[in-house]
């Protein structure tokens, strides 16, 4: 018998409960079927936790069995599968042809991390970004195209 927690129940209704509880027993009430219920409901909210699989792990074993497969891939197939990241915008979009692009924004468009794309800056793979105002350095897109075509051409 469930008697229920001073969210669900006031602690008078409980003790009207608790009072009834031998009679309704005497009368052929199943406590301990209840129980076991309630154990068998436990343990299966416990195995469901255990079973989920969340979309970084289904995208690691999916790459794990398709490993050509590219990241950009991988992204549209967790979007059929799980179906709730179908609106949000693709990370990786086109390099714009002309105008500038930010720091971390070409970070995300060239799929490496900041401190990746800082260290081709130095090492001077990488075009030197330029100086915009005060606190703003972007990129230029032009440079970085050339770069990107100076790279597909020598691979």
């Amino acid at each position: 018998m469930v008697i229920g927690s001073y969210a669900d129940i006031t602690l008078s209704k409980a003790r009207e409960a608790v009072k009834e509880l031998p009679a309704r027993v005497t009368l052929g009430y199943d406590v301990a079927g209840e129980k076991q219920e309630r154990k068998a409901e436990a343990v299966a909210k416990i195995e469901a936790k255990k079973n989920a699989i969340n979309v970084s792990q289904l995208a690691a074993e999916y790459y794990i069995l398709h490993p050509p497969i590219t990241p950009l891939r991988i992204t549209n197939h967790q979007q059929e599968v799980t179906g709730y990241m179908k609106n949000q915008p693709s990370i990786q979009s086109a390099i714009p042809t002309t105008g500038y692009i930010r720091r971390y924004r070409l970070a995300e468009m060239l799929g490496m991390s900041l401190s990746t794309l800082d260290r081709k800056v130095r090492n001077g793979t990488l075009p030197k970004p330029k100086k915009l105002g005060e606190k703003i350095t972007a990129f230029d897109a032009v440079e970085i195209n050339q770069w990107l075509e100076e790279r597909r051409q020598s691979a």
